[in-house]
């Protein structure tokens, strides 16, 4: 079904480009004009969006420097984390009345820079401290980072991290869960 509607969306749009009013465009789709405005505006704005996200994250790999700071917002908003993952970093962030973080902010709060490996999980992956923050939300996060290109300095971090906590989970917890699997390195 949301396919179909994203689909169609995406027609409408198209359609309006191309020189359609949005009266016949409403007629076309059985919609209201007003929808049809709301489409092309939903629109419009995530296309800004994209727009800004790519920006930033040609910054970062142009600055290729993980402990530059960003303002908060705009930082985890533009990395165009999953929502529910967005939420939980923006109001783990907001808290701590900073007004900019770096990458290297997101990757401590995530696994911890550990030189022994940590007796529990809120030692070696701070994040599940955090109210609503499960299993789901942090392998979220985990893979989006995981799949973002970020710099060679990122990646060099983020792949030092991410051996530590597959050593920390195969001694402490006895296993790799699925999840994880992917980023054995």
């Amino acid at each position: 079904m949301r396919v179909k509607v994203e689909k169609r969306n995406t027609e409408i749009v198209l359609k309006l480009d191309s020189g359609a009013s949005y009266k016949a465009i409403a007629s076309e789709f059985g919609l209201s004009r007003s929808r049809i405005q709301q489409i092309v505006s939903r629109s419009r704005k995530e296309e800004e969006k994209q727009e800004q996200s790519k920006r930033l994250l040609s910054k970062l790999r142009m600055f290729d420097d993980i402990d530059r700071n960003w303002p908060t917002e705009t930082l985890i908003q533009d990395l165009r984390f999953p929502v529910s993952a967005e939420q939980r970093l923006t109001e783990y962030f907001g808290c701590s009345n900073s007004n900019e973080i770096s990458l290297r902010d997101i990757i401590d709060f995530l696994i911890s820079d550990y030189e022994k490996i940590p007796h529990d999980l809120y030692e070696a992956c701070p994040a599940y401290k955090q109210k609503q923050i499960g299993r789901k939300t942090y392998s979220a996060i985990i893979h989006h980072l995981s799949e973002q290109d970020l710099g060679h300095t990122f990646r060099c971090e983020w792949n030092k991290r991410l051996k530590k906590l597959m050593r920390f989970m195969e001694k402490v917890l006895g296993y790799i869960p699925d999840s994880f699997r992917q980023y054995e390195i």
